[in-house]
């Protein structure tokens, strides 16, 4: 491995502009990247052994964070996390992150593994400041938690702190009820916020992302949307890939073709499951890179050669609203 930055020579994928002509001078611009990337890796049918040791997904995952270049970026399944800060960080420090490791990770039971895995928030140091690191419980016996951090943007000290949360919920279609108390729980530790850090923090906005293992018609996505926090907050979260498409999230955010122990066929799953939701009354959707088409994909699902993870990963733009003019102006 060099130190120059691995190029990306993947894919194609289209950008949706959804808001081109907010005025630069009212708003600061934010990108968020939301992504699964697969911590331990076996079972899949159809990618190339070659394609799956730690040191070739890493450089993978990478390539596609240097590609976007994200301010924000929301992790889950990585147990990999100081490898790939290294890789991230091999030209420069820009680069500084959070973790918030999985007490039961499956990964610990696996030979030879790096540890465990858990939910990670990666940040570019040189763009934003970290004014708080804090664990959010999904549960009472404090087996998994979701990550929160609060940023201040250094270019001005006129725009406003903002949220960003990177979580994982329980996953397999059998455990819908898990996933919602899980959701409840997380509601419960965001709505704790606003007495903790005062009548100040109502303009900051709201960013959830994270494998939700749950599709759009499931309960704990209406929570979401609906009831994640008072309306007193401020805070009332929209699906960013939804508000792009009329309502309709992606075809699909993961697609794996699996062994499955209890079955003698493969199991394939195609569907969305991953999300980044936003507080729409506080901060304004831009634009997203939208998922590629299946055909793009090709029949082998999954990891592959080109793609890294058996998630894709999601990238929206936002713009921040300076604090002495919060109405965002179109020209």
């Amino acid at each position: 491995m060099t130190n120059k930055n691995p190029a990306f020579t993947g894919y194609e994928r289209d950008y949706r502009i959804l808001s081109p002509n907010v005025d630069s001078s009212s708003v600061a611009k934010l990108r968020l990247m939301q992504w699964n990337v697969l911590a331990h890796v076996d079972q899949f049918v159809h990618c190339p052994p070659k394609s799956l040791p730690l040191e070739n997904r890493c450089e993978q995952i990478a390539a596609e964070i240097f590609r976007f270049d994200p301010d924000v970026i929301c992790l889950q399944e990585v147990d990999f996390l100081s490898h790939l800060l290294n890789r991230l960080n091999a030209n420069s420090d820009k680069y500084a992150a959070a973790f918030s490791p999985k007490v039961l990770s499956p990964c610990l039971s696996i030979e030879d593994n790096i540890g465990p895995d858990g939910a990670a928030i990666i940040y570019r140091s040189d763009r934003l400041m970290a004014l708080k690191t804090m664990e959010l419980p999904l549960d009472n016996s404090l087996e998994r938690s979701a990550l929160l951090c609060k940023f201040q943007l250094t270019s001005s000290t006129k725009l406003p702190s903002f949220y960003v949360v990177s979580v994982h919920l329980k996953a397999k279609l059998s455990f819908v009820e898990t996933r919602l108390e899980q959701g409840k729980f997380l509601k419960d530790g965001l709505v704790k916020l606003l007495p903790e850090n005062g009548d100040s923090d109502q303009c900051s906005p709201l960013f959830v992302c994270g494998d939700f293992n749950a599709q759009p018609h499931e309960p704990v996505i209406e929570l979401m949307q609906k009831n994640v926090v008072s309306m007193t907050l401020g805070w009332t979260l929209t699906s960013a890939y939804a508000m792009a498409n009329n309502g309709k999230e992606p075809d699909y955010t993961t697609w794996k073709i699996r062994h499955s122990s209890d079955q003698k066929q493969p199991m394939e799953l195609f569907h969305t499951i991953d999300y980044i939701f936003y507080s729409r009354d506080s901060v304004h959707l831009c634009g997203l890179w939208w998922p590629p088409l299946r055909e793009t994909i090709g029949p082998t699902a999954l990891p592959s050669s080109v793609f890294p993870s058996d998630h894709m990963n999601l990238v929206a733009d936002f713009a921040l609203p300076v604090l002495d003019d919060t109405e965002i102006k179109p020209v």
